[in-house]
């Protein structure tokens, strides 16, 4: 492994002193999940079929993508039905299943390119659109502006009515013939945290990855997880990085299973932004997906 990565012992982080951000707060407000630059970046993303692709080649690897993939409309409650992109892996036994979580963006090309991948990759993909009846008319994401209103509306979704909403998409997810009945979350910056989260409120969830997304507040909610969580974080994200110690001390008093990553040098948002920071993203890329991969498959059997 190269020096990019860094596995974190608890004591690793202590230094870290960003403040934690209080429960309920939007920790993702202004933030764009592609950073963007002036300048074209020097570093050229390779065109890598084991990796998601960065951002900017999303909307291509869905146009080429040879697997089956479907809008379904989930029913929540009295609630609006919850507009989910669900991708199939290429396979003759049943499948385990992944809920792909947006960014504070909402459900755009690139978080259905990723489910995309993981279905490439032998998993069940089922990407809800969090923003289902938030949009103008009752829309979705696609009947936004854009990112800043997507923001705006992600920003009225509290912890727990996006909780909610997902359990509905599992539940759902759990009919399907081809699935297996195991059942992951991953999710990115604010779905990041969304999948944590998830991890708290259903302990029927086997396993949850966080792609630099924060931690669950107060610590004291952690009692109620049973998933194996895996933080997958980069380098140079200290507002985020600083909850993953208290966390990873207060799992372990609890005996539950939290691994965490660190990619040096990389920045928030990297696997949607590849290009950035000469190519850090990229690599962090290229070990975090495998990494993430190997604890689906682990966790999941």
């Amino acid at each position: 492994m190269t020096s990019i990565l860094r596995t974190l012992p608890i004591f690793t982080l202590l230094f870290i002193a960003a403040p934690l951000h209080a429960q309920g707060v939007e920790e993702h407000a202004g933030h764009l999940m592609q950073q963007t630059s002036s300048a074209a970046p020097a570093f050229v993303v390779p065109d890598n079929e084991r990796l998601p692709p960065p951002s900017t080649r999303a909307a291509e690897a869905l146009e080429r993508s040879p697997r089956h993939g479907e809008w379904v409309s989930v029913p929540y409650g009295a609630g609006p039905a919850l507009k989910t992109w669900v991708v199939y892996p290429e396979r003759s036994d049943k499948a385990p299943l992944v809920l792909v979580i947006h960014a504070n963006t909402g459900l755009n090309d690139w978080t259905r390119a990723l489910a995309d991948q993981l279905a490439e990759d032998g998993f069940i993909a089922v990407a809800p659109d969090l923003l289902s009846g938030l949009g103008p008319n009752g829309g979705a994401t696609d009947a936004m502006a854009g990112a800043d209103e997507a923001r705006k509306a992600i920003s009225t979704l509290t912890p727990e009515e996006a909780g909610a909403r997902l359990e509905a998409v599992r539940t759902h997810a759990l009919t399907i013939p081809a699935a297996s009945g195991k059942v992951a979350s991953m999710g990115f910056c604010w779905g990041g945290a969304r999948s944590f989260e998830f991890a708290v409120g259903q302990p029927a969830l086997n396993a949850a990855i966080v792609f630099y997304g924060t931690a669950p507040q107060p610590l004291s909610r952690l009692s109620t997880v049973k998933a194996a969580v895996l933080g997958l974080y980069a380098g140079d994200d200290a507002r985020v990085n600083a909850t993953i110690a208290p966390a990873a001390d207060e799992m372990k008093k609890l005996g539950r299973t939290f691994e965490q990553e660190i990619y040096e040098g990389a920045g928030h948002g990297f696997v949607g932004s590849q290009a950035d920071r000469d190519g850090a993203n990229y690599r962090a890329t290229e070990h975090a997906w495998p990494r993430a991969l190997a604890f689906l498959r682990q966790h999941l059997r």
